[in-house]
């Protein structure tokens, strides 16, 4: 069987000669007491011509019918919602993708920036008018920026396929009978939630929304967000009894989410991550203890700078949370004191647990005892890596090897901490280390004493992101007196231009009595002759080099 030819389907179409007989028709015909028929008669067939010949030309020229319909509803399932009901009003061919794709469906989004309790409006001063009389009618809608009249067309639409549900709410008091509707619309679709991703600045309204629709059998995830970078919101419930949710694996609360009484054997039997806040160490042991089956928790503290518990009334406690503890494969914590990290290393001290993240309030950094205690986690050749998260904060990452575990300690940005726990970490334990030239310039920086030679360091890895990170460096001799290999790396979204000379002079500095065995630089595209950067090291390797 032959395949048609689009362009000789389009040169068989009469559209020029139909559009010239019209237009002579209409300058020649009789004009009389029918002038009005004639017009609307000559105006239909031109309408009917063109609607014969677009039809044409869709089947040969429009993308249509060139994609398989499992890729339009790849590019529709993301839209939001009000275009995805648009594309029923396109074209009849679009109407009957979308209808029969439950898919396209699946994603909920839901916008709730509603009527509010300081809200003026007529309606809203009527206290009996319910939410329903205050939204639906469409002049009571006007101060509203919501699509939640759009969520039972859509929850229809997508019959049994699963439900991702997104709602964004900026209003600062919520309408909770608005949340109370909206899980009462929900209940009927509960088993086929399974992600809910929730951004709110009242999280007071979260209990209306789970309650009505508990229990959740099929949800996965559920993440909360406030809508406050910082916040600093007094707590409120996430829901005033426990909420079955046997299948729930990942949770994120933030701190103004208080989850107590949520979160229980009923809510967390296939839990896997956890990130929420903590208001002592008895709700430590509780999470350890409740959620068996936990690899990734993250937790932020909220009890303050005191001890947490008399050592002798909470020993068989911490031992039974330590042997918890060693089933984890990554721990985070927040708004760690020198007051409350012995008891949270008496749980999270082992080396079993291959990430460990412990933040620092910024008025603190770590003693030695916990350096030394983390550090004696670590096995192999060690890698002592600084970074700086943010303009805040310094991390000091310890990496052992392949299989061993890794160790971070994140502080306030401050010269003098800096140099406290550099000195602590670099005398006796890493073999290699890593450090961003910002964080390099702090250490060295002219007002204080010369560091004290790093003994151990075989290898020193320097991390640039811009042309002028060399400029005005401070040098600094014989600080690694066992060096043997020297990295230059690029660090940032582009490869960094640099001076050959710049890096000589930064390699004269380093290098011990002698060569170096081997420098090399990645990321970095070297500028100038590197003629003299070359006789540094016995072996060299400037892959982006240019002279």
């Amino acid at each position: 069987m032959s395949t048609p030819n689009p362009a000789a389907a389009l040169e068989d179409l009469p559209i020029d000669g139909t559009i010239t007989r019209l237009r002579t028709e209409a300058r020649t015909h009789a004009r009389g007491a029918s002038f009005d028929q004639d017009v609307a008669g000559l105006r239909a067939r031109f309408d009917g011509e063109l609607a014969r010949t677009a039809r044409v030309r869709n089947v040969t020229s429009s993308l249509q019918s060139r994609l398989p319909d499992e890729l339009w509803c790849l590019a529709w399932q993301d839209l939001p919602l009000v275009d995805r009901l648009s594309l029923l009003l396109v074209c009849h061919a679009w109407r009957n993708i979308a209808l029969g794709c439950a898919s396209v469906w699946s994603l909920v989004d839901v916008h709730m920036d509603l009527h509010n309790i300081e809200c003026d409006c007529i309606l809203c001063q009527d206290s009996r008018s319910d939410f329903g009389k205050r939204y639906f009618p469409l002049e009571a809608r006007l101060p509203a920026k919501s699509n939640l009249h759009l969520v039972p067309r859509a929850l229809e639409l997508g019959r049994r396929a699963p439900i991702i549900l997104q709602i964004r709410d900026t209003a600062s008091y919520s309408d909770e009978e608005a949340y109370r509707f909206l899980g009462e619309l929900l209940r009927p679709h509960s088993d086929r939630l399974r992600t809910m991703h929730l951004v709110f600045y009242d999280n007071y309204v979260l209990r209306q929304l789970l309650e009505p629709m508990e229990p959740l059998r099929g949800l996965r995830v559920l993440s909360v967000t406030c809508g406050e970078a910082r916040c600093h919101y007094e707590p409120h419930n996430l829901a005033g009894r426990s909420i079955a949710c046997p299948a729930l694996q990942q949770l994120h609360l933030p701190t103004c989410i208080a989850w107590r009484p949520g979160i229980d054997a009923v809510m967390t039997p296939a839990l896997r991550r956890l990130s929420c806040a903590v208001d002592s160490l008895a709700d430590v042991l509780f999470i350890l203890e409740t959620c068996t089956n936990l690899a990734h928790l993250a937790l932020h503290l909220q009890f303050g700078q005191d001890h947490l518990y008399e050592p002798a009334s909470l020993t068989p406690s911490l031992a039974k949370g330590r042997e918890r503890a060693r089933n984890l494969v990554e721990v985070e914590i927040q708004d760690v004191t020198p007051y409350n990290d012995d008891e949270l290393l008496a749980i999270f001290g082992t080396s079993e647990i291959k990430w460990l993240w412990l933040s620092y309030r910024s008025e603190h950094r770590p003693p030695q005892r916990v350096l030394d205690q983390l550090a004696s986690h670590c096995r192999g050749h060690v890698t002592l890596k600084l970074t700086c998260p943010s303009d805040r904060c310094h991390a000091f990452q310890l990496i052992s090897d392949l299989t061993g575990p890794n160790r971070t300690i994140i502080q306030k940005s401050d010269s003098a901490m800096l140099r406290q726990t550099w000195e602590l970490l670099s005398m006796r334990i890493p073999q290699s280390i890593m450090v961003e030239i910002s964080i390099w310039r702090m250490l060295h920086e002219q007002q204080l004493p010369p560091p004290i030679p790093v003994l151990n360091v075989t290898t020193f890895t320097l991390m640039l992101s811009t042309t002028d990170d060399l400029t005005g460096l401070r040098p600094i001799d014989q600080l690694f007196p066992r060096l043997d290999t020297l990295f230059f790396g690029g660090h940032g979204p582009s490869e960094v231009f640099v001076d050959a000379d710049a890096l000589a002079a930064v390699a004269d500095s380093l290098i011990p009595l002698g060569s170096l065995d081997f420098l090399a630089a990645s990321r970095i595209i070297v500028q100038g002759d590197d003629t003299l950067l070359r006789q540094k090291a016995k072996s060299v390797r400037l892959s982006n080099a240019r002279l």
